[in-house]
């Protein structure tokens, strides 16, 4: 008696209708070119991933910019509001402006229109040469010296020139000699001051003498030293005036007190033309 499982089987695939062998080939066939085709696609598609992987990763993590927005700005937290605006100052003068804006800056050098000028001394005078300037025996310095005073010295003066004018000839000649110096900053009021100490402490011998006559005229600060060297001496007027860092010494041996003081005021304003205090 045949197996009650295999009879089953049996009844149920009799009446099955089964598709001729060629046609069944025929899918056979057909069903194995689409595995095929879909293994490749699965390969092609698993290269293409590897590439876009290994590109990603040589260009770092991507950023994601929203529309209207720079790429290289950050978003802003709040909505952005235009700059507020300060009403502009009424102009004054732009060169004023910027000139006083600046620091002024002392020029250095010692220059020829620093100093007295021949029509600032007077008719008939004349610029000697280099070697009638008689070695600074006209100054405080010298002076000192000769009288065997305690000296007076020129402290840290950054750079000096010497002039002098002369007028006539012989035993009637008179001149004017002028040296103008500039000072480290802070030194030449200190000079003055020193001065002021010093020379009422000489005590020369007699028939000699020195002594502050005026100050305080012109520029500044200026002083009027008087120095009688002995008898048979004329007595000397020295000028000493000091604009800003600029200090000017000149002798004015025929000079009296009014043409003394006249000169150092004009001295003290050619000097203007080298200091910013003016």
């Amino acid at each position: 008696m045949p197996d009650p499982l295999f009879q089953t089987l049996f009844d149920d695939t009799e009446a099955v209708p089964w598709a001729p062998s060629g046609v069944v080939r025929d899918r056979a066939r057909a069903r194995t070119r689409r595995t095929r085709a879909a293994a490749l696609a699965a390969a092609t598609v698993a290269v293409v991933m590897v590439l876009g992987g290994v590109a990603l990763a040589g260009r770092g993590p991507e950023r994601h910019v929203q529309p209207g927005i720079s790429p290289t700005a950050a978003p802003s937290a709040t909505p952005s509001q235009p700059a507020p605006t300060t009403p502009a100052a009424p102009s004054t003068g732009a060169s004023s402006t910027s000139a006083s804006s600046q620091p002024a800056v002392e020029p250095t050098a010692i220059v020829d229109s620093l100093f007295l000028q021949l029509a600032d001394v007077g008719a008939g005078y004349k610029w000697a040469a280099t070697e009638d300037f008689g070695g600074g025996d006209w100054t405080v310095e010298y002076a000192f010296s000769a009288l065997q005073c305690t000296g007076s010295s020129m402290p840290g003066s950054g750079d000096r020139k010497e002039r002098t004018m002369v007028k006539g000839t012989g035993p009637n000649a008179s001149s004017l000699t002028q040296f103008v110096a500039r000072f480290r900053p802070g030194t030449a009021a200190r000079y003055l001051d020193e001065l002021r100490t010093k020379i009422p402490a000489c005590k020369p011998a007699n028939g000699m003498s020195i002594k502050i006559a005026d100050q305080r005229f012109a520029g500044q600060d200026a002083l009027r030293v008087e120095v009688t060297y002995g008898e048979g001496y004329t007595p000397v007027a020295l000028i000493v005036v000091r604009q800003g860092d600029l200090v000017s010494q000149f002798s004015a041996r025929a000079a009296d007190r009014d043409q003394a003081a006249a000169l150092a005021r004009r001295a003290a304003e050619r000097m203007c033309g080298g200091t910013p205090v003016c």
